[in-house]
């Protein structure tokens, strides 16, 4: 089986850490594939679209385009996803329903569940702000992680 991995809003692919080599040890029959959403990491100078549905089409097509050139398997796939890639992982399973057989999703939310108000944590729109402005890596990670 392959395993893609997605991230969320402003992190990419180097965020796993060592989560995709450990886990690796514990399911060496699983692949591990991993790609960033347009804007951040490997494509940091593409601008992001803005919208979900945009976003997953960006993806999918690489995704695809990765296959295509056999970088990537033919299948089969399953998608492990957290907070905005949860969301676009969604979407996608929805457009491509027989691309992914199974669909794990960490910390995302969806629009149909519930309204901005109730998936928004306010609380945390301090750190958030700070994360943004502050040029220390580490500092930023420090705020949104507490």
């Amino acid at each position: 089986m392959n395993l893609l991995l997605l991230r969320g809003l402003i992190r990419d692919q180097r965020t796993w850490g060592e989560f995709p080599q450990r886990f690796a040890v514990h399911a060496p029959h699983i692949n591990i594939y991993t790609l960033d959403l347009p804007g951040v990491g490997t494509e940091n100078q593409r601008p992001s679209p803005n919208s979900v549905p945009a976003i997953r089409i960006d993806v999918a097509r690489r995704f695809h385009e990765q296959i295509a050139r056999g970088k990537f398997p033919k299948g089969p796939w399953s998608i492990m996803a957290i907070s905005l890639g949860g969301m676009i992982a969604l979407d996608w399973c929805k457009a491509e329903p027989e691309l992914f057989e199974r669909l794990v999703l960490l910390n995302t939310s969806a629009s149909d569940v519930g309204s901005p108000f109730e998936r928004f944590r306010v609380r945390l729109l301090p750190a958030a702000f700070f994360s943004l402005i502050l040029n220390r890596p580490e500092h930023s990670e420090r705020l949104m992680l507490n």
